[in-house]
């Protein structure tokens, strides 16, 4: 997920696109299994995950990393 984001760093990633290279998959109905990784990594790179500065999502789209 960290590399999927590094790759694009600096700009949005949709939901899809890190479904479809993290978990090999286009399926993105009814599930929290990229919230919970996210949040997950959030732990680990921000300073307070509660207030990310690094990792940040984008309403409706999916999330930019901002290295």
């Amino acid at each position: 997920l960290l590399q999927a984001l590094m790759e694009h760093s600096g700009e949005e990633v949709d939901r899809e696109e890190l479904f479809k290279k993290v978990w090999e998959t286009d399926y993105t109905g009814d599930t929290r299994t990229l919230d919970v990784h996210i949040s997950w990594l959030r732990k680990a790179i921000e300073p307070d995950p509660t207030k990310p500065k690094f990792l940040r999502t984008i309403r409706g789209v999916g999330y930019r990393l901002d290295v």
